[in-house]
């Protein structure tokens, strides 16, 4: 028995090193040209403050508007200014120490040294998922650890996660970790802690808002209504108060609502019915030709259709938790969080192929709790993948010279949608089940 959990903890750090490994590889092996708009966002907060800068025109000179929410922002200017600190450090060691190598200023000083900043969040982030993954495992599922080093494995060393933090640089990894982070210390029993990370979930990224409504019907089923309102009003404060330093509070105490909710939540980064996104639109139009705006169903249009079902489906998910009231912490808890997720991705518009992510993550969790859902997360671990290879296939794989990337894409996400419809029939027939036998 020890000589197994000695070769358990051995095979976990293995993991741990070559996930490190890989994503400070990914560093300098590719960047993405949208890390110009996180520096350009970083700089502003450093040169200009913080205050009205969300209604700063950025466009103007050929950087996207910000849209991104309060931490993000202040982690962005953080790292720049850290940035501008370490270049004034090397020239001072340089003007100090005869002996620095001078030679080197130039690469001390470079831009260079700004983007492995800005990516070391995400890779944190990353790293973080997998370590809060292995005390799930240990503490709430109690998971075979053979198993569980597997379903680490894919979130660690599978290219879906480290492609987007350590070489594309997107955030998308942060807020789900303080998601996961936040339902953990919720089945602690440590219910503020817990409202603290989610808050950071939401002002990290705002994707991370649709799994709100869940968590707190689920606070509301565990610790009652008076525990529940508390929270929220907390999670309320705590969202107003981060916009605190962007916004003129006294006169406008509500404009930190409006700015989330007009700057973030709905802010077009693009009008396209699918940016790349391998979902249910990506069979019905073109990929990022077709606009969001045009008629779908007599005069409803694609974005409205797509709204319109997602809000009815995640409410049936919803609904699903609300019957069976004693809904704990297993599989179908995750299951339920794993179509909400897959939900808002298969019928909403202008996503992009990284907002799959969640859709992982939950399918990886709901694996530790029921070990058929392995082939399923290891389906979206590579769904994911294929389209972030469709859109930046950095490592050159020309996978048209086997397969037309169109035909593909529409082979993947027809198994996907038959995947998704197999999985909410499975979970209504459980829920109604459930609710069967306790009446």
């Amino acid at each position: 028995m020890k000589n197994t959990k000695n070769k358990s903890v051995l095979f976990f750090f293995l993991l741990l090193l070559s996930a490190i490994f890989i994503r400070v590889w990914g560093i300098f092996y590719a960047t993405s040209g949208d890390l110009t708009n996180h520096i350009s966002w970083g700089k502003a907060g450093f040169e200009q403050g913080f205050y009205l800068l969300y209604d700063f025109s950025f466009s103007r000179i050929g950087i996207s508007n910000l849209n991104y929410p309060p931490l993000t922002v202040y982690m962005f200017t953080g790292l720049y200014t850290l940035f501008i600190f370490w270049k004034w450090f090397m020239w001072q060691l340089n003007l100090a120490i005869g002996i620095f190598p001078s030679f080197l200023l130039p690469l001390l000083q470079s831009d260079y040294i700004l983007t492995i900043l800005l990516k070391l969040p995400a890779i944190c982030a990353d790293i973080g998922l997998g370590v809060v993954l292995w005390f799930f495992g240990k503490r709430i599922f109690r998971t075979d650890t053979n198993y569980m080093l597997v379903m680490l494995a894919l979130l660690w060393l599978a290219p879906t996660f480290w492609y987007i933090s350590s070489m594309w640089a997107q955030l998308d990894s942060i807020p789900l970790f303080f998601l996961l982070l936040s339902w953990y210390f919720l089945f602690q029993k440590k219910s503020t802690v817990s409202i603290i990370f989610i808050t950071c979930a939401i002002l990290t990224k705002q994707t991370a808002i649709i799994f709100v409504p869940f968590y707190f019907l689920y606070l509301h089923q565990k610790e009652g209504i008076l525990e529940s309102v508390k929270q929220f009003l907390l999670f309320i404060f705590l969202v107003w108060i981060s916009f605190i330093p962007f916004v003129n509070i006294v006169h406008f105490p509500f404009d930190p609502f409006r700015l989330y909710i007009q700057k973030m939540v709905f802010a077009p980064s693009s009008e396209f019915a699918t940016s790349y996104a391998f979902n249910f639109w990506s069979l019905v139009v073109s990929i990022r030709q077709t606009l969001d705006g045009v008629p779908f169903i007599g005069t409803i249009s694609i974005r409205y259709f797509g709204f319109i079902v997602t809000v009815l489906l995640v409410a049936i998910v919803h609904l699903g938790l609300f019957l069976t009231r004693k809904f704990k912490n297993g599989y179908l808890f995750w299951l339920a969080q794993l179509l909400i997720a897959m939900t808002v991705f298969m019928f909403l518009t202008r996503l992009h192929e990284r907002h799959l992510l969640p859709v992982v993550l939950f399918a990886i969790v709901t694996g530790l709790a029921n070990s058929k859902m392995r082939v399923v997360a290891f389906f979206l671990s590579l769904l994911q993948f294929s389209s972030l290879v469709y859109v930046w296939d950095v490592f050159n794989f020309h996978t048209e010279q086997f397969i037309d990337p169109l035909i593909g894409m529409k082979i993947l996400v027809t198994v996907f949608i038959l995947l998704y419809v197999a999985i909410l029939i499975y979970y209504l027939r459980q829920i109604f089940s459930q609710k069967a036998k306790s009446t």
